[in-house]
């Protein structure tokens, strides 16, 4: 790594521990992803359920899938305020791309081929019916696919949100080549961009429908949040 990004690292490192907000944001995030975790784990076991003959009452004292909205608005926050040092510097890009396909990726396989393994051995333990192998590997790959009933999820399912996370950090990393300020601006056109471009050329084909769905303005909405604090900082 080159002597350029070591010390940014470290900065930015030392900026997440020492910012209260930014600790605040982080639980609430854990919270956001435990309350989409609920809201699939209810929809799997209602499933199971009707499969055993039996009937399933769902709770929802809160409408849990609110949490995808907030964990996408939080992790643009979270991008920028992150990697704020990394723009317009050599490999900067590079750096972002690494820290984060290193802190999803290995987990995310782990999991996947556990489901899989899981499916095949004893598939009366998971709610899965459709694999083949295109599937899989798009799986692996983080490109989405709609299955038989329409639903756009990766074998594992709850790696959907996954699927927009790797699309963010792509278009994020291209970004980071740039100035802060201009690298931004031209996030938000692209993503701005891409819903609308969607919107007109509707109905698409997938992964095409996936990356020009409404939920990309929930990220830009957050990057600009974390805009904002940069400014309010300086």
């Amino acid at each position: 790594m080159s002597p350029t990004l070591r010390e940014p690292e470290r900065s930015t490192a030392r900026e997440a521990q020492d910012s209260p907000t930014l600790a605040q944001v982080q639980v609430l995030r854990g919270v956001a992803a435990a309350s989409v975790a609920v809201a699939h784990a209810q929809h799997d076991a209602a499933d199971l359920q009707t499969q055993l003959g039996h009937s399933f009452q769902a709770w929802n004292p809160i409408p849990w899938s609110a949490g995808v909205d907030i964990f996408f608005v939080i992790s643009g926050l979270i991008m920028v305020h992150s990697s704020q040092r990394l723009f317009a510097r050599p490999g900067g890009a590079q750096l972002f791309l690494k820290r984060r396909i290193a802190r999803i990726l290995p987990l995310y396989w782990i999991a996947t081929t556990t489901y899989i393994a899981t499916a095949l051995s004893v598939p009366s333990l998971v709610n899965q019916n459709y694999l083949n192998s295109l599937f899989i590997l798009k799986s692996y790959f983080f490109i989405p696919e709609a299955r038989p009933n329409g639903i756009v999820q990766p074998v594992y399912e709850l790696g959907w949100t996954l699927n927009y996370e790797m699309f963010f950090y792509i278009l994020f990393s291209i970004c980071l080549l740039f100035p802060l300020r201009w690298a931004m601006a031209a996030l938000l056109a692209a993503l701005v961009g891409l819903v609308i471009a969607g919107n007109l050329a509707a109905p698409l084909a997938e992964p095409f429908a996936f990356w020009t769905n409404p939920i990309l303005l929930e990220f830009g909405f957050g990057v600009t949040i974390g805009i904002l604090s940069i400014c309010q900082m300086r």
